[in-house]
């Protein structure tokens, strides 16, 4: 990959003595959707994380656009221009869905640009145009996804973290809420680095993708090279070869 805009080298971070990292390197190339794939435990939300700032790596760097952010707080990470939207969303619950939204403009005084950003960010999610004034607590789970992106749409990022962004909503939602981080890296140039349980909807959508297992980097390859991986295919895709051979077809794996 080239023009990486965020680049992590050999990082490690653990939870008390469990190392939950363990030298994980990868980039995200500027105006580029990049995923990472793998089950449960493989340590996914770990990078994000740590990217972020929640979590301190033990070994490591962490460059945004060539300066290395890891140590820093995660208030001084967002300033720099990651925003990060953590899985379960995080949003706050007894504010309205407009105050929410203004929350992820809190280190910003620059109120005109500010409306822009507003109004920009209710034209991806025009629903939220009526439930401005509802407390964002009493929306539904993918209505709080909308808001929570929104939110961190509001910062200016240069780098959006998305961790599950699907998870528990309906398969119409899901792709109401992918096909507007397509948008959002279309129309805005928006470098995104995806975390997605549905990684067959994640290899659609995304240019560049790295597979984790227990900690550690296993592949990485471009998204349109990873489809066509065995190994994707089958452990990730759910699917098996009918043969062996060089010419085999795939079909639906039945799971028992």
């Amino acid at each position: 990959m080239t023009s990486a805009i965020l680049d992590v080298a050999n990082i490690e971070t653990h939870y008390g003595p469990i190392a939950a990292l363990r030298g994980i390197s990868l980039a995200v190339e500027e105006g580029k959707i990049t995923t990472i794939l793998g089950s449960n435990g493989a340590g996914k939300t770990t990078v994000l994380k740590t990217i972020a700032g929640a979590l301190d790596p033990t070994r490591g760097q962490v460059r945004l656009q060539g300066q290395e952010i890891q140590g820093m707080a995660p208030d001084a990470i967002a300033r720099k221009g990651i925003a990060h939207v953590p899985e379960g969303r995080e949003i706050f619950p007894f504010l309205s869905v407009g105050q929410n939204l203004m929350m992820g403009a809190y280190a910003r005084s620059d109120r005109s640009a500010m409306a822009a950003d507003l109004d920009r960010v209710l034209s991806y999610f025009p629903r939220l145009v009526e439930l401005r004034t509802r407390a964002a607590g009493t929306l539904s789970g993918g209505e709080q996804q909308m808001v929570a992106i929104g939110r961190a749409l509001m910062s200016r990022p240069r780098v959006l973290l998305l961790d599950e962004p699907s998870l528990g909503l309906s398969p119409r939602l899901v792709k109401e809420v992918l096909d507007v981080i397509v948008r959002i890296n279309r129309d805005d140039k928006l470098s995104v680095l995806l975390v997605e349980q549905n990684v067959a909807q994640a290899l659609q959508i995304a240019h560049y993708g790295y597979v984790m297992e227990l900690g550690r980097v296993v592949m990485a390859d471009t998204c349109d090279q990873l489809r066509t991986k065995a190994d994707i295919q089958e452990f990730y895709l759910g699917m098996r070869a009918d043969d062996a051979g060089p010419n085999r077809r795939w079909k639906k794996k039945t799971w028992r």
